[in-house]
């Protein structure tokens, strides 16, 4: 039992993390003031949640956030509570509706990821370490919307790499990770609402290869998943689609397109891998294009600045028009945001640079497009606040890519998702802070550059 002078202690600590939290906010208001001062407007915050205990006793660093079909907001996060994984579940106006952790059989959780299932139901993975900081256990698990745990599943593996979860219309989950096999290998798993495991496969390229892991999708009409990944210590992209229903590797493709395969997008007739491409020894925002159903390369773009030495993706989103949006970073001296949009065809329709003055690395960490258009770029950004401190930004860009508005957040964000509501939520931040925004409709505010 802690002594009076503890809890004592604990409560004033408590209420300084909670005034440090509000002073941060003001800062944060400062620098959107500065950012609208100059034509860009500003968002106006909905509501913010976590973000305020900062030790053993908050819910931890948070991972990424999903969104369900009544705009009820997620978050997974760890370690929470000490060592502890834990999902967190909102209101569309930010009230709490329940958290509930989990237990890993060893080592300290993180959050990875999390999705919501067409019934509400949520399925979040994350990875514990040791005390060295490597991965040691996966552990992925499923929540009814009003917070009953349904299943867990600790898939085993050696030094495990999370890619991505995701769920199909009849709410069975696909899980994507790398684990050590003949080196690193990539696993492919599909898992029934009732967690039962349906399939798995295996991707190794060669002997003792590293096969990692970056991302996986679905196809439109729920028929495929497409892996992606990379090849460790080399310059060859791994791409691989599976028959959902089967778990029968369709095609798989390794080529020497650069250093890194960093995430996929599939449309009706394409598959569509963005990453970090090079030609010679100068690096380019690359997207390559396959045939959806030979896996045969139909082009490649290569971008970057005029005035960058090089360039990098690192997300793609597929629009609602059909066309691509892939962010990464540009290197001018420093890091900067660079957001590219690209045809079907891979004709380049606009590209944007989003460097916020200050003399440090500004890396994206997700991109998205809403409803009306808008592509929505998270990370972590300038302008930086009093003493240094880089925050969080999500940034809009219309369709022919002005830049229509930024939301600032305390933290460097990590993920974000639209609401049905046409709002936005990003995550990232310790005791899993969420930022809410009120978003303008694309026809109600004219964009600048």
């Amino acid at each position: 039992m802690r002594s009076r002078r503890a809890i004592t202690r604990l409560s004033e600590d408590r209420r300084w993390f909670a005034g440090a939290v509000a002073m941060t906010a003001v800062l944060i208001g400062l620098a959107a003031g500065a950012a609208g001062a100059v034509g860009v407007p500003a968002l106006p915050v909905l509501w913010t949640a976590g973000g305020v205990d900062p030790g053993v006793t908050g819910a931890g660093q948070a991972g990424r956030v999903t969104s369900d079909g009544f705009g009820n907001v997620a978050v997974v996060s760890g370690p929470a509570t000490g060592r502890d994984l834990a999902v967190t579940s909102y209101s569309s106006n930010g009230k709490l509706r329940w958290r509930h952790t989990i237990s890993p059989a060893s080592g300290t959780p993180q959050g990875d990821c999390i999705v919501s299932a067409p019934n509400g139901d949520l399925l979040a993975v994350g990875h514990s370490v040791n005390s060295s900081g490597n991965p040691i256990r996966i552990t992925l698990v499923r929540y009814s919307s009003g917070g009953t745990l349904l299943w867990r599943i600790d898939p085993a593996g050696i030094l495990p790499q999370t890619a991505r979860v995701l769920v199909d219309a009849g709410g069975n989950a696909y899980l994507a990770f790398n684990s050590v096999g003949d080196g690193q290998d990539i696993q492919v798993h599909k898992y029934s609402p009732t967690g039962v495991l349906a399939w798995s496969n295996v991707i190794s390229t060669g002997f003792f290869a590293n096969d990692i892991a970056s991302s996986m999708t679905l196809s439109p009409d729920g028929t495929e998943a497409v892996v992606t990944g990379s090849v460790s210590g080399g310059a060859e992209w791994i791409t691989a689609s599976y028959d959902t229903a089967s778990g029968a590797r369709r095609w798989l493709v390794t080529a020497p397109e650069g250093l890194a395969a960093r995430d996929v997008v599939v449309d009706a007739t394409r598959v569509y891998v963005a990453g970090a491409g090079a030609i010679g020894s100068t690096g380019y925002l690359t997207v390559v294009a396959y045939d959806r159903q030979t896996g045969q390369r139909l082009w490649r773009t290569d971008r970057k600045p005029a005035d960058a030495t090089g360039a990098a993706g690192l997300r793609m989103a597929l629009a609602p028009n059909g066309t691509l949006v892939v962010t990464g970073q540009a290197a001018r001296g420093f890091l900067d945001w660079y957001t590219v949009s690209l045809a079907p065809s891979g004709a380049v329709r606009w590209e944007a640079v989003r460097d916020g003055g200050l003399n440090t690395d500004e890396i994206p960490r997700g991109v998205l497009v809403l409803g009306d258009g808008t592509t929505v770029v998270t990370g972590r950004g300038g302008p930086n606040l009093p003493g240094g401190y880089i925050q969080g930004v999500s940034a809009g860009y219309g369709a022919n890519g002005m830049l229509r508005w930024e939301a600032f957040s305390a933290m460097e964000t990590i993920w974000a998702v639209g609401l049905p509501s046409g709002n936005l939520c990003a995550s990232g931040g310790y005791d899993a802070l969420i930022t809410c925004w009120l978003v303008p409709r694309a026809n109600n505010l004219a964009g600048r550059r």
